[in-house]
């Protein structure tokens, strides 16, 4: 297969913060957190498969001629 994705979103997996178990961020910070913790998951998790993997099927090279589909210079 050339083109193509698979999305995942693992937001049934992780568990909810609560602010007892945030460390190291101020209260303010802690309620944004707790307040946005699906969203930026979500987020996260796009932005890793778009522009991880995603961008990684834009530049190949051609296992046997060594051909490079974009221009390297």
């Amino acid at each position: 297969m050339s083109e193509g994705f698979k999305n995942v979103n693992l937001g049934n997996v992780y568990p909810k913060p609560t602010k007892a178990n945030i460390k190291f961020i101020s209260e303010s910070d802690k309620e944004y957190m707790c307040k946005y913790a699906k969203e930026s998951l979500t987020l996260i998790v796009a932005l890793h498969e778009l522009l991880g993997h995603g961008t990684g099927k834009l530049f190949t090279k051609d296992a046997d001629s060594g051909e490079l589909n974009y221009d390297s210079a």
